[in-house]
């Protein structure tokens, strides 16, 4: 099952030396910015098909498989509703 965020809605706590989150902060922010980004634009493209036979499917291949950026990727497609390789649940 997929949830959406809401405007406003908290979707993390992290708490930390405060030197250690402002040197991290851009890290964090981009990497929550792609994740969102892939997960609204995937969840666009399911709804546009919706009641039709098409299937969306997952068959990025960037040749980093297992390495976190990969797996984080599959995660986001997963959570926009997407079917392939990596359930939602293993995220």
């Amino acid at each position: 099952m997929a949830y959406a965020c809401t405007r406003g809605q908290q979707i993390a706590v992290i708490q930390h030396n405060a030197r250690v989150l402002l040197s991290c902060e851009r890290v964090i922010l981009n990497f929550l910015q792609r994740m969102a980004g892939i997960a609204t634009t995937t969840r666009k493209f399911v709804d546009a098909v919706e009641g039709t036979r098409v299937r969306i499917l997952d068959t990025s291949q960037d040749g980093r498989q297992g390495c976190a950026w990969s797996i984080s990727t599959r995660c986001a497609a997963a959570a926009g509703r997407i079917t392939g390789s990596i359930s939602p649940t293993a995220c």
